[in-house]
């Protein structure tokens, strides 16, 4: 199963938050986790952190590309900021939206909620941060 598979299961099936199903997608892919305790930390960035700001869609890749890339911390990490800056100027130019309120008027239906939006972001997550993986711009526990 495909990381954008893993995302629209989690999302439709398996009743997590939109920013929960792409870290948890991501974590199945690339073994991000010692822990899948460790995947409660993304249930409050749902909803762009319950308030529509951010779309937790994106703080879910966000958080993935910064568990994935990051060695010891940011500072001594590079990859991780122009990682985060290619995934978020790629969607923002594809949709011209970060925010999660303006997102659902967009993309969210009555039925499916923002599984639209999960798998947009899924497809991008995989893409940009397999070539970063790709490239060899990994931690050193990947």
């Amino acid at each position: 199963m495909s990381l954008v598979d893993r995302a629209r299961h989690y999302y439709a099936e398996c009743d997590m938050n939109c920013a929960e199903s792409i870290f948890a997608a991501a974590d199945d892919e690339y073994g991000l986790l010692e822990s899948k305790d460790a995947r409660k930390m993304m249930a409050g960035f749902g909803g762009g952190a319950g308030i529509e700001h951010l779309c937790g869609a994106l703080s879910g890749a966000i958080a993935a590309i910064g568990t994935a890339l990051t060695e010891d911390r940011a500072r001594t990490s590079p990859h991780v900021k122009e990682t985060c800056r290619e995934f978020l100027s790629r969607w923002e130019a594809g949709h011209g939206l970060l925010l999660c309120a303006p997102l659902k008027e967009r993309y969210r239906h009555e039925n499916s909620k923002c599984l639209d939006v999960v798998t947009m972001s899924a497809e991008l997550l995989e893409e940009v941060l397999g070539k970063a993986l790709q490239n060899g711009k990994t931690s050193p526990s990947l």
